[in-house]
């Protein structure tokens, strides 16, 4: 099911020094591990995970920071971004989502590595434009 418009968003955007990647990318996995085992992807009511079943998608996505990105040529600052991306049918899957996260074994590790690191979050966004904007 692709996103569509009115659906909920969870989103974080993580600069990352290059020294820090190592740790970053273990949460990654870890946090893979925790939502493949709490979450499913809505495909129809699974009412055995209730509103984390309403979870739509889920990716990370990673890419070296430019220094201007309207001009490749200038390079790379020398830091990732990295980028957390779900989207949930309704808020009651993000709310959900949150208040299940401390259950996951890396999260604390994750919210001290949020205060060291240049971060940004979108919590409960809604979906405005997509490429199926008029399905419901």
């Amino acid at each position: 099911m692709p996103a569509t418009n009115g659906q909920r968003t969870f989103n974080f955007s993580f600069i990352v020094p290059e020294n820090k990647t190592d740790d970053m990318e273990k949460l990654i996995a870890s946090h893979g591990e925790w939502m493949r085992q709490t979450h499913s992807i809505y495909t129809r009511a699974d009412p055995n995970y209730g509103f984390l079943g309403t979870l739509v998608d889920y990716y990370w996505s990673k890419s070296p920071q430019m220094n201007n990105p309207l001009d490749p040529e200038a390079g790379t600052t020398g830091n990732i971004l990295y980028s957390l991306n779900e989207v949930y049918t309704r808020p009651e899957g993000t709310d959900a989502h949150m208040e299940a996260a401390p259950s996951w074994e890396s999260f604390e590790g994750f919210v001290a590595l949020i205060g060291e690191l240049q971060s940004q979050m979108i919590m409960s966004g809604e979906v405005i434009q997509s490429m199926f904007a008029d399905e419901e």
